[in-house]
């Protein structure tokens, strides 16, 4: 559970599986990931473990290229929207929000949508 990476989010076990491989299960799982709603189920190879999610848990999605954190629900930070309008524009300082907020999307840190 260290430095967790998951493939992305499931309600249903993959078809087949690598050991290895973890998913967050979603919130109105089947089969047997029925039961583990929020949990992140990895495959051994020999069967399903589950990990229970904790307020603050962290993990990567893959499938999304951005960080998750639990609370409550599985949670993905979007990137606000660059800034716009205004009665003095600042071209430099806004080119340099755009790229720092970029710069994060690319780190993982928000999510694409």
């Amino acid at each position: 559970m260290i430095q967790c990476v998951v493939e992305g989010e499931v309600q249903a076990p993959p078809a087949s599986p690598s050991a290895g491989q973890a998913w967050l299960v979603g919130d109105a799982p089947t089969g047997v990931f029925a039961g583990h709603a929020a949990a992140i189920a990895g495959w051994t190879g020999s069967g399903w473990r589950f990990v229970e999610a904790v307020v603050g848990l962290s993990v990567f999605d893959k499938s999304a290229g951005c960080v998750r954190r639990f609370a409550e629900t599985w949670q993905s930070f979007i990137a606000p929207l660059p800034p716009t309008g205004g009665t003095t524009i600042d071209v430099e300082a806004r080119a340099a929000i755009v790229n720092i907020m970029e710069r994060l999307v690319e780190a993982g840190v928000f999510a694409t949508s």
